[in-house]
């Protein structure tokens, strides 16, 4: 029985060593291979350059957003580290 288990158990693992296949080098590389150049248009505005008013136009959200703004102790202490450094 054990020699039965033993000998499928070896079959199995010489098996396995052939699934798989040898690499191949693609013979020819395509000269798009990148795709073509974009051209860039830079007068257009991203949302970085927009006020978030402008952004969110929903009077609630805005008057939440004003509220965050207000408590944000992170952001009033580097409004005072900036005006105690222009000072």
């Amino acid at each position: 029985m054990k020699k039965t288990i033993s000998l499928i158990g070896a079959t199995l693992m010489l098996s396995s060593c052939g699934i798989y296949t040898n690499y191949h080098k693609a013979e020819s590389v395509s000269d798009n291979l990148y795709g073509e150049e974009v051209a860039v248009d830079t007068s257009t505005a991203s949302l970085g350059d927009l006020a978030w008013r402008n952004l969110f136009t929903d009077p609630q959200l805005q008057a939440l957003i004003e509220k965050g703004l207000q408590n944000n102790t992170d952001l009033q202490s580097a409004r005072l580290r900036v005006e105690q450094a222009e000072a």
